[in-house]
């Protein structure tokens, strides 16, 4: 968190937009019960979103150092790298808010407004 407030340039709002999935999707897992088998697909839709943090911070960063270089090719390339980890996060995303308003319907009583928080927070 730290580092998105500093003054490099990564990580961004990808790496944000990854960060609120994730805990969109531990929103997710906390409404449902344990033996909920949609509990896992959260657990690991969470873990995808962490996972894609890290290679939008990558790409990204790769990205920064072509433009820097000021090299064409290499920016060409490295925009196209850099574009793959913001669409996966958006559609994690989208899987994230589909499981959550299943859960806001389906999650005991009391957890019902945590996957609720979750479809907006997705």
């Amino acid at each position: 968190m730290a580092e998105l407030g500093g003054p490099g340039p990564a990580p961004a709002a990808g790496a944000a937009a990854g960060a609120a999935c994730a805990f969109a999707a531990a929103l997710v897992e906390l409404a449902l019960d344990s033996e909920d088998p949609a509990r896992q697909q959260a657990a690991e839709l969470r873990r995808r979103a962490l996972e894609l943090v890290d290679l939008d911070v990558e790409a990204y960063g790769r990205l920064a150092a072509a433009l820097g270089r000021g090299d064409g090719n290499g920016v060409a390339a490295a925009r196209l790298d850099a574009s793959a980890p913001p669409l996966r996060i958006a559609e994690t995303a989208a899987e994230v808010a589909e499981l959550a308003a299943q859960a806001s319907r389906l999650a005991p009583a009391p957890r019902r407004a945590d996957a609720a928080a979750a479809i907006d927070l997705a």
